[in-house]
């Protein structure tokens, strides 16, 4: 499995206030770990979140899985990816892994992943940073047959007052979920490079005080 980033954090998406450890993938960037070794370090965590080309790097998101509920039959793994590809030899997993997918326009989408998506109760990320997402994300949707129920529409960054509020009043109008990122609001984390046997990474994010005055 190639990982740009793991960190200790907060969750702030879902599960929103547990301790929380993340690994982000990237199967062209991300230096080398080993699964069995991974899980031997972090199997204690009851909450996992698994980032980026999750659904590309199957093979090893699929032994990284089925090691860490071995050793936690507690956990709860969050996979939060493009919607691109089906995951393979995960389905008697369901009570552990939480599927959240993201719809890009610019991403061609699969008729029978959406389906499979939709069976394993996945929930559905539309950014909708300009109004016309709103539509776009909608008319997506109802093309593929989305139920509402697992439709979420969010925001990236910072989003308060107003922004919040017609955010919020834009997904009950239309019957589905909302999304911001709490972290992001309350508790922002710098970035801190580790050099390590000639290879560059981030590892554990210091939390930071709230700047704003």
């Amino acid at each position: 499995m190639r990982i740009t980033k793991s960190y200790l954090n907060y969750a702030s998406l879902y599960d929103i206030g547990k301790l929380a450890y993340f690994i982000e993938i990237d199967e062209k960037k991300g230096y080398f770990v080993d699964e069995k070794k991974l899980v031997e370090d972090i199997f204690s965590y009851n909450v996992i979140f698994i980032i980026g080309d999750v659904f590309k790097e199957r093979d090893a998101v699929k032994k990284l899985c089925s090691l860490l509920i071995k050793n936690n039959n507690n956990v709860t793994i969050h996979s939060i990816g493009d919607c691109v590809n089906i995951p393979i030899g995960l389905g008697m997993y369901t009570h552990n892994i939480k599927y959240h997918v993201l719809v890009q326009n610019n991403i061609e989408l699969e008729r029978k992943v959406i389906t499979w998506f939709i069976k394993a109760q996945a929930d559905f990320l539309f950014n909708i940073d300009i109004e016309s997402d709103i539509d776009n994300s909608l008319l997506i949707a109802n093309e593929y047959e989305i139920p509402y129920k697992y439709v979420t529409m969010y925001k990236s960054g910072i989003v308060y007052g107003n922004e919040l509020k017609e955010l919020i009043n834009t997904c009950l109008k239309n019957n589905v979920n909302f999304l911001i990122d709490f972290g992001e609001m309350f508790w922002p984390v710098k970035e801190e490079k580790v050099e390590e046997d000639g290879d560059t990474y981030y590892d554990i994010l210091e939390v930071k005080e709230n700047e704003e005055k």
